[in-house]
Order: C-alpha cells, then structure tokens, then sequence
C-alpha cells in the first residue's frame, strides 16, 4: 500500500529518480529506515517487500493459487490481485499490469454462465471486469429473492396480458405439470402441421395427375386427327369407273384409245 501510494505522488508531481530517491528515504521511519541503503527508488522498494511484504516470488505464487472466498465481492478480490500484480510484475507499465490482473480474476471464475456472460462485454480493465461480475451476481441473487410462483394448474389458455404472471425464470417453480403440457402441444401442434403438409402435397399430386391426363387425351386426339388426314380418299377411274384404280392402269383405257383411233 505504502509502495503504490509512493509511487502515485512521484509520478504526480513528476520528480525525477533523483528526488524520488531522496524523498523516499526521508519517509521511512523507524524499522523501515533499515530498508533505506538501496540506490534506487527500486532498490529500496525490493528492500520494504522483503522486511515488511510479500517479494515478487511469493506475490506470483500467490496469484497462481488464488481463490475467491465464499461471499467475497469481486471488487474486493480485484483489488487484492491488482496489488499483488504490482508486486509480481514492478517493471511493467499500468496497461499490462491490467492485463495480467484480469486473467487472474478471470482464474477465479467458476461460474460457467458467467464466464459466457462475460465473453459478450467488452472490458478493458480489472475495475469495469469486477463490477460486471457482482452486477451478474446481485441480478441472480435478486432473481432467487422473487415470491414462488405457483403454475402447476396453469393450462396455456388464459387471456392475460400479463407475461410476468407466469415468469419461468423464477427460482421454486414447478415445470412438472406445465412442461408436459407443452411438450403434448407441441407434439399435437407438429402432428396437425405434418398432416396439414401431407394433405396439400396429396392435392397438388392430385391436380398434377389431372393435368398429364388431359395432357395425353389431347395428345391422343391430334395423333388420330393426323392419322385420319394421312390416310388416301378413295381413287376412282375416269375411263371404267372402277374404284381404288388408277386411270393410267386402267385396261379399258387402252382398247378404248385403240378403237377410237380405227
């Protein structure tokens, strides 16, 4: 606490490393001046770890194995694993010691609705992360704090506007009776929709079959039609008048040229 302090005056009044190395120094009272011999403002920083803190060891140790407690916040949690980060990692820039600090609090998350919860947020900083996970909790514990609700007799055809009346989400509720209501529904609802289906596929069946027979009747009717106009007339000839005889093969033709011509 002292060290995170510290450095947020230096770095508000821009000391130099010079003057941040004196002011450090006159600081430390009583046990801690045993810490001022260090060179650095680092040095002396490593020096108060050891004497009256975690080192940077025992502070990523730490991280690796922690838990959160039952009935601890997650703005509590976030706050301890970000001090200890700063003590892991005192080299590194505020943006990857969010980083860091996030994953660690993200370690710590059983909840797998949670976890899936957060994956749609867009959180940049272990302060936005911690306040989105007690929001999550408060919304669930308020949820389990509803009144029972009764809905074993409910049968799906009341006329009330009100949907709240039979909120699902409530904690106690008995789905029983009610879940194998809908399931019947909706098994009678997909039955009478397959029927419904089969009977117009039947229909348009029907009317295509319809349509291919007087497809062929009328195409059965222009073929008659052609063969009848295909077929020859009847040839009569003009010199006997015999019938189905070509006037050039006629014999009579022949002896009556002959007699006309002596």
């Amino acid at each position: 606490m002292f060290i995170q302090k510290y450095t947020d005056v230096a770095q508000a009044n821009n000391w130099d490393p010079r003057v941040a190395h004196l002011n450090l120094r006159l600081s430390l009272e009583k046990q801690a001046q045993e810490c001022a011999r260090g060179e650095t403002v680092e040095a002396i920083f490593v020096n108060l770890r050891a004497r009256f803190g975690l080192t940077e060891r025992q502070a990523r140790d730490k991280l690796t194995t922690m838990r959160k407690e039952p009935g601890q916040k997650f703005h509590s949690l976030g706050v301890e694993i970000l001090k200890l980060t700063r003590i892991a990692y005192p080299d590194m820039g505020g943006a990857h010691i969010e980083v860091i600090a996030m994953e660690s609090v993200r370690r710590c998350i059983e909840n797998k609705h949670l976890i899936r919860h957060l994956m749609t947020l867009n959180v940049n900083n272990v302060a936005d992360l911690c306040r989105a996970c007690d929001d999550y909790i408060q919304a669930g514990s308020n949820l389990r704090q509803r009144p029972q609700i009764n809905v074993t007799s409910y049968d799906g055809n009341s006329d009330s506007d009100n949907d709240d009346e039979y909120d699902c989400n409530a904690v106690g509720v008995n789905f029983n009776r009610t879940g194998r209501d809908f399931q019947n529904r909706s098994k009678a609802k997909a039955t009478e929709s397959a029927n419904s289906e089969a009977a117009k596929q039947t229909e348009i069946l029907s009317k295509l079959m319809e349509i291919m027979d007087r497809n062929t009747k009328a195409v059965e009717k222009l073929t008659s039609n052609s063969n009848q106009n295909s077929r020859p007339s009847k040839i009569t000839c003009y010199a006997c008048g015999e019938e189905n005889l070509l006037t050039r093969e006629c014999p009579n033709k022949t002896s009556k040229n002959t007699t006309g011509s002596q």
